[in-house]
């Protein structure tokens, strides 16, 4: 959630406790930001969000595509 007197549209997150070697769907809940496939090793160096106007929530959907 951007608060309306947060002047930063963008926050990097470091994702916790998925497998490096495994693939993931990333879906926004309203498909503005979903990423068909991202690897697990580079959701833990960091996942950039973007929310441009305040009071705006970003919910995200995590899902693994293969358990290599």
């Amino acid at each position: 959630f951007r608060p309306t007197t947060c002047q930063k549209t963008s926050y990097t997150v470091a994702l916790k406790g998925v497998k490096d070697d495994c693939i993931y769907t990333v879906c926004d809940i309203d498909g503005k930001q979903s990423i068909a496939s991202v690897m697990g090793k580079d959701l833990q160096k960091g996942l950039t969000l973007t929310a441009n106007s305040p009071r705006t929530a970003i919910i995200l959907f995590i899902k693994p595509l293969s358990t290599n």
